[in-house]
């Protein structure tokens, strides 16, 4: 929110000791942002430093826009909803250089629903002049309100304590080869079966089932479906999960193998994978409620931590960090370093590769009791259940899931080390 052109240094990478990338707010003037249309609350609101004051326009697809002057590297941005606390915005994030061709740099992602504070949307480091969000309405109605947008551009890497191999501040273009550990303690494997899991969530016509193939390994795998319903006003889960997936404090890996039918429908709704959630109904403030989830749109793999405490919540998205294929299996690992201070970590590789890592950042809520969260994989059609409608015309969703594993070091967890 604040307009100081300043470099801001990620604090937590430099009490590491580790090399930190500086970010500069280039958030323009009042002067340099256009809109589709508005309602008389008008689109200079989003940088005036309040959140008393907003750009509202009414409708799917309305859209504000920011002319930066220059095309600059850009990073992240922050965004604070009108009435966010109660509700979820859906939206696009766009970047263009000449404002007429478009990226979409994130997309059909939500706002948090518990904050009515500025919420950080982060995505793969690239050059743009404009900026625009593309709404598509809110949880309630059809309305896009944002009160206040910050733009930061990615900066020169500010000189710390130099280490041997810097970690990026955010998800960099260029993969980063990691080697595999060992030493460890595998703490759950499931070779694609049904059994062994604490229990699965199937709701309204899914189903979690065993089947021959496709497989990654072996002779069996997970088949996770879901199947839409006008008439159901319920959620879609179709998942299996362990009740021991992490405590705060803890560093643990999460491997699973898993696969997107050749003919899947690529429509802009998004698809939940895996997920970390608790019981908070004690609190007064959350039921059973995730922190970390992770989904695919289209080919985009995105993901997110929850910040801040229990009662007061914000959300941190990594959108689109790296590409899926269907018709091919993928290998996911998680590296999560559970804090609720920013001592933690979130690295995420696929097929091998590091993709997204997130050091020096909150990585789960600041509970009090200390609670543990689950740990689930299979499908959750969220969209479905936000939105209360299915796009395109694929009714039934079909996922494939094999070679889960739980440890403390990543060759426990990588499906393609055991």
């Amino acid at each position: 929110m604040a307009r100081v052109r300043t470099p801001l240094i990620l604090a937590g990478l430099m009490a590491c000791g580790l090399s930190a990338h500086a970010q500069t707010e280039v958030t323009p003037g009042a002067g340099a942002i256009t809109v589709s249309t508005h309602d008389g609350n008008l689109p200079g609101n989003t940088v005036d430093n309040s959140l008393a004051t907003r750009w509202s326009a009414n409708g799917d697809g309305q859209w504000i826009r920011f002319d930066l002057g220059t095309s600059q590297t850009l990073a992240h941005v922050r965004i604070a909803f009108y009435n966010g606390n109660t509700r979820t915005s859906r939206f696009d994030l766009q970047l263009s250089n000449d404002g007429a061709a478009w990226t979409n740099v994130l997309t059909n992602v939500s706002s948090g629903g518990t904050t009515t504070q500025e919420q950080t949307f982060d995505f793969a480091d690239q050059s743009a002049r404009y900026v625009r969000y593309m709404g598509h309405g809110n949880s309630v109605n059809l309305w896009n309100s944002l009160t206040e947008v910050s733009i930061f551009a990615a900066g020169v890497p500010a000189r710390v304590t130099p280490t041997p191999t810097p970690t990026p501040a955010t998800p960099r273009a260029t993969p980063t080869p990691t080697p595999t550990q060992s030493g460890g303690t595998v703490l759950f494997r499931n070779t694609g079966t049904v059994s062994g899991w604490n229990g699965t969530v199937v709701e309204h016509r899914g189903s979690v089932t065993t089947v021959s193939s496709p497989v990654y390994k072996g002779s069996e795998g997970l088949r996770v479906q879901q199947i839409y319903d006008p008439n159901y006003s319920g959620r879609y889960h179709s998942e299996v999960y362990r009740n021991d997936g992490y405590r705060p404090g803890q560093r643990r890996f999460y491997g699973f193998a898993f696969y997107i039918p050749s003919n899947w429908q690529t429509v802009g709704q998004g698809y939940n994978i895996a997920q970390f959630i608790a019981n908070f109904g004690d609190t007064g403030c959350d039921d059973w409620m995730p922190s970390t989830m992770m989904w695919f749109t289209n080919s985009g793999l995105s993901t997110r931590v929850k910040q801040g405490t229990i009662c007061n919540q914000s959300i941190r998205t990594f959108g689109n960090f790296a590409t899926l294929s269907y018709g091919v299996w993928h290998r996911i690992v998680i590296d999560g370093n559970w804090q609720a201070n920013t001592s933690g970590h979130l690295r995420v590789l696929v097929n091998g590769t590091t993709r997204l890592d997130q050091t020096g950042l909150q990585t789960t809520l600041s509970d009090p009791s200390n609670r543990t969260f689950s740990v689930r994989f299979g499908m959750y059609a969220n969209s479905w259940y936000d939105q209360k409608r299915m796009d395109g015309t694929q009714s039934t969703r079909t996922l494939h899931y094999d070679h889960f594993s739980i440890g403390t070091t990543l060759a426990d967890a990588d499906p393609a080390a055991w």
